[in-house]
């Protein structure tokens, strides 16, 4: 992705394993997360004092889904059929976005061929 001022690189799968930590830079420092989609530790290294690493991790509950369906239960509850922080018009936009980047490099899975 590129911006005005600047270009942003994702690499990311769910389905291989990789030992290299993901990174996210910015002007006061850097993010690193361990093992993303589990989400496991997280620290932030001061872009001017690189020797502390300060450790942000959050210790998640036992399933990993719990946040998930907390939320899911939450809504029922309150008999809402929207969530507003996963809403339907951000499900769209992100539906889009995934059809358009398999489009570009040529997925396609058996239901895509149903008329």
């Amino acid at each position: 992705m590129y911006y005005k001022d600047m270009d942003v690189t994702v690499l990311y799968s769910k389905i291989s394993d990789s030992f290299i930590p993901s990174e996210i830079m910015g002007e006061n420092g850097s993010l690193i997360i361990e093992y993303p989609s589990e989400m496991d530790k997280l620290y932030f290294i001061d872009r001017k004092n690189k020797n502390e690493k300060i450790d942000l991790t959050v210790q998640a509950k036992g399933n990993r889904m719990y946040y998930e369906l907390k939320h899911f239960m939450e809504l029922f509850n309150e008999g809402k059929k929207e969530s507003p922080v996963n809403n339907f018009a951000l499900m769209q936009t992100v539906m889009k976005v995934m059809d358009e980047a398999r489009k570009k490099i040529g997925i396609v899975f058996p239901a895509d061929k149903i008329k």
